[in-house]
């Protein structure tokens, strides 16, 4: 039984669909990618010697019809990317 309110990826299924709502959040995740691989090229190549990429939570996507990340029980929200580049 979900009792919570619905979130703001609720209200953007609701009104755009999922299939938008996972589009755009691919679209961000790109954005943010080449944002790092810029930040990282412009970083004085002496001190850069070990850079890890990670995040703090993950989000559901419509899994078991849930959106958002105020589920702690499953496994895609806490188990996060960890990206190490040695320099």
């Amino acid at each position: 039984m979900n009792l919570r309110e619905p979130g703001i990826m609720e209200a953007v299924v609701e009104k755009y669909g999922a299939e938008r709502l996972k589009n755009a959040y691919m679209n961000n995740l790109e954005l943010a990618l080449k944002e790092i691989k810029n930040t990282f090229n412009r970083l004085p190549e002496k001190i850069v010697e070990n850079v890890i990429i990670t995040a703090d939570h993950g989000d559901m996507l419509g899994e078991k019809g849930i959106y958002g990340h105020g589920h702690n029980e499953y496994p895609s929200l806490r188990e996060v990317p960890w990206l190490e580049v040695e320099g």
